[in-house]
Order: structure tokens, then C-alpha cells, then sequence
């Protein structure tokens, strides 16, 4: 049995997830969307996209998430994957 394409309109769940573990860790730090845009050099607007599931963060975007919150890039992964197995 062949599997069937994946249509490209839909997101992987773990884009979901992603997004809202970004969310957590920017409101644990008290800042506000713009706050990170500037850290990230990313618009505060792109950072409400990201966190709304409006747009889902490439893999150089999500490294400049990371590196404004401190922490490794895997570990933000890893939380996702986590909470997609609650």
C-alpha cells in the first residue's frame, strides 16, 4: 500500500504546540510580542502570526526564538513534542 500525499494546506501538529510553547516561555519573561520581535529582528506582528497558528516558523526562525529566551533550540522542540503527547 502506497501512502497518500499529505495535502500542503495542513500543518503538522507540532507546528501548534511550537507555537504555544513560544508563547509560555515570552509571556514567563514578561515581554510583550514586540519585545521578542526586537530580539529575533522579526516584527512583533510576525511574533502574534507565529503564536495565533497563522504562520509557522522556519527552522532559522526558530533559532533566533531560541537564542532570545536563552535556551536551546531542542529544548523548545522537545517541550513541543511533549505536550503533543498529554
Amino acid at each position: 500500500m502506497n501512502p497518500q500525499p499529505i495535502p500542503r494546506v495542513l500543518k503538522e501538529p507540532i507546528c501548534f504546540t511550537f507555537a504555544d510553547v513560544v508563547r509560555v516561555h515570552r509571556e514567563a519573561r514578561g515581554w510583550e510580542p514586540n519585545e521578542l520581535g526586537i530580539f529575533t529582528k522579526l516584527s512583533g506582528q510576525m511574533i502574534k502570526y507565529i503564536e495565533a497558528h497563522g504562520r509557522v516558523p522556519t527552522i532559522d526562525v526558530g533559532a533566533r526564538i531560541s537564542r532570545a529566551f536563552e535556551v536551546p533550540f531542542s529544548l523548545l522542540i522537545i517541550e513541543a513534542e511533549r505536550r503533543l503527547q498529554l
